[in-house]
Order: structure tokens, then C-alpha cells, then sequence
């Protein structure tokens, strides 16, 4: 719950300002009140807030989770005193960064500063899990570790949230606001958008070498320990993802430019989020198994 939230929050800010590079072709014929990609950013802002939401909710449950863990192993601590942890601190400064991203999410629709500040809760908010997982605990290279995780999380945001939010959001607000020149404006966007992808493909995959290095600690790990096994999962999922923004990227989205009608992109991209969903089962797996080093 938490990862996808949390993907899909920070696809959505990435959206947000990545749209400030291709907003006039994408706006629908307007009147005089209305702004610049007001449809598109208010359905994707419908999106972020339910998102921001279930983060929160995902937060409190898991501190529940590790609060009883803590008591089964014998130990008489109380809330209180685990927020003084250092996993504590950690978890508090996620819920404060979400609670301030959905302050920001929900005056975004009024003032711009909105969505700087959604932002910045949103970058606090993907400190948590270096800070209260295995990062924090890198018997070495702590401060590599915990910059590692923080750009992974980062840059699956920018690569699959993004196209989360594409996919459920954008393409059918574009369709609403002109069903006529759906296509061609749909081309023009994911064109625009496959940069960015690339870009945080690119992040998670230089962060993740870095932080199976970390963790490992030998190459024959990954098929002598349940972490390395599940991380090679991880990987081969990942390498399906690709394969299928490949395709989109070569294939489908040329067949777009020249016409073809969007929804076709739109159920193979579908596909490509199915596998990244099982990707984050996987991911979520790893969190909670013992690392080899």
C-alpha cells in the first residue's frame, strides 16, 4: 500500500511539473476564466489526493505492525517510546511529509505554491523507507546507502507513477476535453513524458547495482539467500517492464502519431503497470527479509 501511494504521489508532482515543458499543445479549447491544462492537472490532482490518503493510512498500519513486533520479542516498550527510535523519527517525518503533500494537494487547485509544496512533502515522504528499512542499518556506506534507496524510490516515481498516472488520469481527461484531437495530443504527451521515463528507469537501475552491492555482499548471494533469490524476481521483472516500454515507445506510440487511436497504447501501458505491481509485491518481500551482509 505504502509503495504504491507513494509511486503514484510522486509520478503525479513529477506530471505536475513536466507538464510546464508541453502545456499549450495540450490544452482543450478554453474559454476566458479557464487556465492553461486546468482539466488535465485537476484529474490528475483527483488522483493524488486519495493517494496521499492511503499513504497515510499505509504509515499508521505499519507502525502498528512494528509496534506489535517489538512487544512479541518481549520487549515492554510503548508507542511513545518508539517514536524516540530512530525507525521512529523516520516514520515521522514520512507521515509529516504526507500530511503536508496533501495540505499542498489540496490548495493546488487555488495557488501554484500548492503543488511546490505537495512536492516537498512528497521528497520527505520517500526518505522513509531508507530511514526505517535496511539503509539506515548499512553496517557501511550509510549515507550511500540511504542516498541510494531515497533515488530509487525517486526514480520509480518519475518512471512507473508517472506512467500510472498517465495512463489512469491524463489520457482519459484528454479524451474528454477533445475527443477529436485525442491522438494527436495523446502522441505529443507520451513523446514529451518518455524522457522523463527513461531518465528514472535509468535512476533505479544505477541505484539498485548500488544497493545489491551494499547488501549482498557476494555474487553468489543472489542464489544462496531468500533475499537474492527474490531480488533476482525483482529483476526479471523489471526487465519485463522494460521490455514493454519498449514496445510502447518503438511501436505503439508511432502508431498514434500516425492516427491510431490511443486506447490501444493505453491497454498495452496497463499491462506494463499489472507487471509493476507485482515488481512492488516483490519489493515489499525484500523490505522485510534479512539482508545477506
Amino acid at each position: 500500500m505504502e509503495l504504491v501511494a507513494l509511486l503514484a504521489s510522486i509520478g503525479a508532482v513529477v506530471f505536475r511539473f513536466g507538464l510546464a515543458f508541453v502545456v499549450r499543445p495540450l490544452d482543450a479549447p478554453r474559454t476566458r476564466t479557464s487556465a492553461p491544462g486546468t482539466g488535465v492537472l485537476d484529474a490528475v490532482l483527483r488522483l493524488l489526493r486519495p493517494m496521499l490518503v492511503l499513504l497515510l493510512v499505509a504509515n499508521h498500519i505499519r507502525f502498528g505492525g512494528e509496534w506489535q513486533l517489538v512487544r512479541q520479542q518481549g520487549m515492554n516498550v510503548s508507542m511513545r517510546a518508539l517514536l524516540g527510535t530512530s525507525w521512529g523519527q523516520g516514520w515521522l517525518i514520512g507521515v509529516a511529509g504526507a500530511v503536508v503533500a496533501l495540505l499542498g494537494a489540496a490548495l493546488a487547485r487555488r495557488l501554484t505554491l500548492g503543488w511546490a509544496l505537495a512536492g516537498a512533502g512528497i521528497l520527505f515522504a520517500a526518505l522513509t523507507p531508507a530511514i526505517t528499512g535496511h539503509a539506515i542499518a548499512s553496517p557501511e556506506y550509510r549515507t550511500l546507502a540511504v542516498t541510494a534507496d531515497l533515488l530509487h524510490v525517486l526514480g520509480g516515481g518519475a518512471w512507473l507513477g508517472t506512467l500510472l498516472v498517465i495512463v489512469l488520469t491524463v489520457l482519459p481527461a484528454l479524451r474528454d476535453q477533445s475527443p477529436e484531437t485525442w491522438g494527436s495530443r495523446s502522441a505529443m504527451l507520451l513523446t514529451a513524458f518518455s524522457p522523463i521515463a527513461l531518465t528514472g528507469a535509468g535512476v533505479v537501475l544505477a541505484s539498485g547495482i548500488v544497493s545489491a552491492w551494499l547488501r549482498l555482499g557476494s555474487l553468489a548471494a543472489l542464489w544462496q539467500t531468500p533475499y537474492g533469490n527474490v531480488l533476482l524476481a525483482k529483476v526479471a521483472l523489471a526487465v519485463i517492464i522494460a521490455l514493454f516500454g519498449a514496445w510502447n515507445w518503438r511501436a505503439r506510440q508511432p502508431a498514434v502519431a500516425a492516427g491510431e487511436s490511443p486506447a490501444r497504447i493505453r491497454r498495452s501501458a496497463s499491462m506494463e503497470l499489472v507487471t509493476a505491481g507485482l515488481l512492488l509485491i516483490a519489493t515489499a518481500i525484500l523490505i522485510a527479509l534479512p539482508t545477506p551482509v
